[in-house]
């Protein structure tokens, strides 16, 4: 076991600026954090663990056979530092590339996509875990959307992002020759819609809403009364991929 005691150790200070930043990421490495995702991440994935960091004086969690990754042992002041969430439990540095881009595929992915236009990170990996448990083929990350493996994208999935096929979009014109249905109040009532084969389903921006660089061929607006403006983005793909998977057949 290594010993962490400083806060101007460099592993920990590229921790903190790399995996506890923004929205957006820069390294290969990824923070997983809470009981659930983390006994999970370490039965499913063990050889993508680069280290487990523990609390001084706390036990490391059960460690799978033939564990080839570091446990590093951080001072209690600077576990409280990465453990944002308070979860009080080991986390995982674990290694994790960014999705490949769409453009480089030889074909699109078929089948019902979900594009992640979310700018906060959370809201990202809520969407995507409800993208999962639906059934959805993959998600599409779009341009200026926080990265789904950020600390805090990866928590708000619970482990979702690791298991959901997704592609990094470059621009909007990647989606060319894709249906693009998105989700507007002024857009038609999607009760009625009949759902194609293969569609995306494009979520407004949180706040702005559509962008006005996608031009969705359908508009679909999911029933609210009228004391209310809109539905929070999250909440507003749940309730359409609800719809779709209604409507499906088997």
């Amino acid at each position: 076991m290594l010993f962490i005691e400083s806060p101007a150790n460099p592993r920990f200070r590229f921790w903190k600026k790399e995996l506890l930043g923004g929205g957006r990421r820069e390294a290969s490495l990824a923070l997983v954090c809470g009981r659930k995702v983390v006994d999970e991440f370490l039965r499913d994935f063990p050889g993508a663990v680069d280290s487990v960091l523990v609390r001084k004086g706390d036990d490391p969690p059960d460690l799978p056979k033939g564990f080839t990754g570091e446990v590093l042992v951080l001072a209690g002041f600077l576990f409280t530092e990465m453990d944002i969430f308070g979860t009080h439990y080991p986390m995982l540095v674990v290694k994790a590339e960014d999705p490949p881009m769409l453009g480089e595929q030889k074909k699109a992915p078929k089948g019902a996509l979900l594009a992640l236009t979310f700018q906060d990170p959370a809201n990202l990996g809520a969407a995507v875990r409800t993208a999962l448990g639906m059934g959805v083929t993959a998600a599409l990350v779009m341009p200026g959307a926080a990265s789904p493996l950020h600390a805090k994208a990866i928590r708000a999935s619970s482990g979702a992002v690791f298991r959901l096929p997704m592609l990094r979009v470059a621009s909007e014109s990647d989606l060319e020759g894709m249906t693009l249905l998105g989700l507007d109040s002024s857009g038609d009532d999607i009760r009625t819609f009949k759902f194609p084969t293969d569609f995306v389903l494009v979520p407004g921006v949180e706040g702005p809403g559509l962008s006005e660089d996608l031009r969705p061929e359908v508009l679909l607006s999911i029933p609210m009364a009228p004391v209310l403006e809109s539905y929070n983005a999250t909440t507003a793909v749940a309730m359409a991929l609800y719809e779709w998977r209604r409507g499906r057949k088997g």
